[in-house]
């Protein structure tokens, strides 16, 4: 069975990093590695997860944002596939194995993605990820704003080494600059249905706005320039 390797960048979420992890350990998919590169906490989220074990494979490294972290553990992985998952989101249960199934029956996918639930701090559904209607080759669509749910994605391992690794020049749409890399060079798939969940609090929006629109500009300079 293909191996699927889970990256989750975590820090200073110690008790939302354990329940990523625990969403990812009760997939019904068997065959997966979990990849947790921890940048810097200084809360107790090392000792948290210890008591996951072998179970996952933890990583402590000081000073790096997200970007920097799926780069060490895309090196690291051992997975014919990749997911990448926010510390502070979580899997439904059949997440992987959904997932697994397209790709597999579809050899052209260079990665899949799915619909997803909003949830608040509290963990209740608040409402549904804008569901999307485009697949097999997307990148003229996708040019026009990032639809796709960072959490939701499973890639195929050798299509993301081929596309080069995530920009860490970039913070906030350093996610969707890869996935525009990918879709030039791979068909893309989509689960209409939300099989993730996605964390959402109204001052990360609004903190993170501004530097999103600012940064999305140098992500659009490398296709229009």
């Amino acid at each position: 069975m293909e191996k699927v390797s889970i990256i989750i960048p975590a820090y200073n979420k110690s008790q939302l990093t354990v329940k990523t992890v625990e969403s990812v350990l009760k997939q019904t998919y068997p065959n997966i590695e979990i990849i947790v590169v921890d940048n810097g906490s200084v809360d107790d989220t090392k000792s948290a997860l210890s008591t996951f074990g072998s179970c996952i494979k933890y990583n402590y490294k000081e000073n790096q944002d997200a970007c920097s972290a799926r780069n060490l553990a895309i090196k690291e992985a051992e997975g014919d596939y990749i997911g990448f998952l926010d510390c502070d989101d979580s899997y439904c249960k059949e997440k992987v194995e959904r997932s697994m199934k397209v790709l597999m029956q579809n050899p052209s996918l260079g990665f899949i993605h799915t619909g997803a639930y909003f949830i608040n701090e509290e963990d209740v559904i608040v409402g549904e990820y804008p569901k999307s209607r485009f697949q097999g080759w997307i990148s003229t669509r996708l040019i026009f704003g990032n639809y796709i749910c960072n959490s939701t994605i499973l890639a195929r391992a050798q299509a993301v080494k081929e596309a080069g690794f995530f920009d860490e020049s970039i913070f906030i749409p350093a996610d969707w600059d890869m996935w525009l890399r990918l879709s030039e060079k791979y068909q893309v798939g989509y689960i209409n249905e939300p099989l993730t969940k996605y964390r959402v609090s109204d001052n990360t929006i609004l903190k993170s706005l501004a530097q999103s629109q600012k940064e999305e500009r140098v992500v659009l300079k490398k296709y229009f320039d």
